[in-house]
């Protein structure tokens, strides 16, 4: 292996290690938005569990203190949402860019195993006009 196949070869791998370490962040952004979605049902629950149920009583102080704490359930809730919906944004990103460093890295090693060929048909070449023509009827 010489010259351009090695080359093309340590370019391959290069891109193998790049989308592996796309692929750790594509993880990553998934774990981070499934926790994110998680977060949004549990503050759903959370929030019809703490609306007042019609004709269930309470202090007014106990009604505006409860429709505070509703407030910011609700708020929290729309911020987990535009969270999660942001980081889908990006996985999809991150899903565009691993499949085009992967169509990179097929070309790579296809190049790779072009020039390894060339590169023996070469030496035989070189080494077939290396040795001594053979005379008719030598072999005989």
């Amino acid at each position: 292996m010489t010259g351009r196949s090695r080359i093309l070869g340590l370019m391959a791998r290069r891109t193998s290690a790049e989308i592996a370490r796309e692929q750790a962040e594509m993880l990553r952004l998934s774990r981070t938005h499934t926790e994110a979605q998680g977060m949004v049902d549990r503050l759903g629950s959370m929030l019809e569990e703490r609306r007042t149920k019609p004709g269930q009583g309470g202090l007014a102080a106990d009604l505006r203190l409860n429709g505070a704490l509703c407030a910011q359930i609700a708020a929290e809730s729309a911020r987990q949402q535009d969270r999660a919906a942001a980081l889908e944004v990006e996985l999809a990103a991150k899903q565009t860019e691993i499949a085009r460093r992967d169509r990179k890295r097929q070309k790579l090693e296809e190049a790779y195993r072009d020039a390894r060929t060339a590169e023996a048909d070469a030496r035989e070449a070189r080494n077939a006009a290396a040795l001594p023509p053979r005379m008719p009827g030598a072999g005989r």
